[in-house]
């Protein structure tokens, strides 16, 4: 009998799980539920991240979307709330430091973009943003070698190239 109620309320919890969380959770919840050497707490603790994961992309795309509606002030909020729990999502770094450069904050732009850097000194994509940054608020030397890293790193971009390419002519000029 209590085999049968256990069965029962795994089965309702799956269910639960399943229609909460959409059934691409399915596979991991029940293979974890089933397996006798997952602990509750560890289940528990993998609810709570995927639960997380969940908030975050959603925060994100809150964010994008007041952005798309002409609400800076909101997207920044949003961001900023996002980056208070999840300091290490990169993604909205990189819009903050967007924004922030749209709102021609070039030093709020430039930290966001340096903690991207300090955290992953291998981020092309964060070298090339910084190196523009550099060079539209004048400082080419500095700029072009933040894309010259950016392009080291991947030379498969082709965008890198050009931008290194459009310093060192503008440097050339001056």
């Amino acid at each position: 009998m209590t085999n049968r109620l256990t069965n029962h309320l795994i089965l309702a919890g799956l269910f639960a799980t399943v229609t909460c969380a959409g059934c691409v959770s399915l596979k991991n919840v029940a293979e974890t539920a089933l397996d006798p050497d997952f602990t509750r707490e560890q289940r528990k603790h993998q609810i709570v991240e995927s639960f997380e994961s969940r908030r975050d992309t959603a925060q994100f795309q809150a964010a994008i979307a007041k952005w798309e509606h002409d609400d800076a002030q909101g997207c920044e909020k949003l961001l900023l709330q996002l980056l208070m729990r999840s300091p290490n999502h990169s993604e909205a770094r990189f819009w903050l430091a967007d924004l922030y450069a749209e709102q021609n904050n070039a030093v709020a732009a430039e930290q966001q973009l340096r903690w991207l850097l300090r955290e992953n000194p291998q981020d092309a994509r964060a070298h090339h943003s910084l190196g523009l940054l550099l060079e539209s608020s004048g400082n080419a030397q500095d700029a072009l070698s933040h894309l010259q890293q950016a392009q080291q790193l991947d030379p498969s971009e082709p965008l890198y190239a050009q931008s290194t390419q459009a310093v060192r002519l503008a440097q050339r000029q001056e």
